[in-house]
């Protein structure tokens, strides 16, 4: 005769008042995903009990839900008044829409452009031309703006060129 150990079903506490501080987020890592994620909704039941997990193995949420909201001054009350929480909308930001759409040249004489800051490891190859790299990257460090973020810089209207073959391919920077 023999004896063979099967750890197939460990019970884990899981209430309310004495619940999982990861939700189960460690145990269904280590199971390659056999077990589940045991956290509950929020509910009137539970809203009490609720806490916010900051270990590094918490199950993350089940995912946003694809849904656009016109940010509209109704829709941003009605946003407010269904979370409680201020939502700001900002106007006259330049984005890049999915459709490609052309935006205006960062060389364009007084246009304010914003640009993201990365590590330079983030970073890819730029196919600009040396002057309007040297322009972009003098303009950038010499900017006034603190964000941390983002940084906008105003095209000068003198002092400062881009190369011409440029003004089209600025479209695709990123």
């Amino acid at each position: 005769s023999w004896l063979m150990y099967d750890p197939r079903l460990k019970l884990e506490e899981n209430t309310p008042t004495s619940h999982l501080e990861d939700g189960g987020g460690l145990i269904q890592s280590l199971t390659g995903g056999e077990s589940r994620c045991v956290n509950a909704p929020r509910t009137f039941l539970n809203e009490n009990e609720c806490t916010l997990s900051f270990s590094s193995t918490a199950c993350g949420s089940s995912g946003t839900p694809d849904v656009e909201i016109e940010l509209s001054a109704d829709n941003i009350a009605l946003l407010h008044t269904i979370t409680g929480q201020y939502v700001y909308g900002v106007l006259g930001l330049p984005v890049v829409d999915h459709e490609n759409t052309s935006l205006e040249s960062p060389c364009t004489v007084g246009l304010r452009s914003r640009w993201e800051i990365k590590d330079a490891g983030e970073c890819t190859h730029s196919t600009l031309g040396v002057e309007t790299n040297a322009t972009l990257v003098d303009l950038l460090s010499k900017s006034s703006d603190t964000n941390r973020y983002v940084r906008d810089i105003i095209f000068p209207t003198r002092g400062y060129s881009c190369t011409v073959d440029d003004t089209l391919a600025l479209d695709d920077v990123e």
